[in-house]
């Protein structure tokens, strides 16, 4: 009865175990969530082959550079977040185009988290919204009612 009532919880950590946000897999470490519990949460495999969607953020018209997002107490601890290289958009020749906007592409994910302060406690699933990317859009326009 136990296990499987741990099922749902281990699926989650095996899903977000797959889940890799930049070319390289973040160092992974063995995790403990609470007494007598301990996954090991290493990535079978870093071998990403390259292909034209990891190059997507320096030849977009709306380029930008990843960062790491660190916390100790967050499974995953490492997550790679997108932030826009300009206010503006680039055009084919790499000039900044003023008349389209760069703006960040958001994506609420699933973490879980151990409750800071108490290394020892459970875990809760939490949600956690990342920048993933950037687009171009066209300014906002309002029409006015002329009297």
């Amino acid at each position: 009865m136990r296990m499987h009532r741990l099922l749902p919880l281990m699926s989650l950590l095996l899903f977000f175990a797959g889940v890799v946000l930049s070319k390289r897999c973040p160092p992974s470490k063995n995790i403990h969530f609470a007494p007598g519990m301990k996954f090991d949460l290493q990535m079978n495999s870093c071998n990403h082959s390259p292909s034209y969607a990891t190059e997507a953020h320096t030849r977009s018209l709306s380029p930008w550079e990843y960062s790491m997002n660190e916390d100790k107490n967050r499974f995953p601890a490492i997550i790679a977040e997108a932030k826009c290289t300009h206010n503006r958009c680039v055009d084919s020749t790499g000039n900044l185009d003023t008349s389209a906007s760069s703006v960040p592409i958001n994506q609420e994910i699933l973490i879980l988290r151990r409750p800071e302060g108490d290394p020892e406690g459970g875990i809760m699933l939490d949600k956690q919204l990342i920048t993933v990317g950037c687009t171009c859009v066209w300014p906002n326009t309002h029409e006015t009612k002329q009297n």
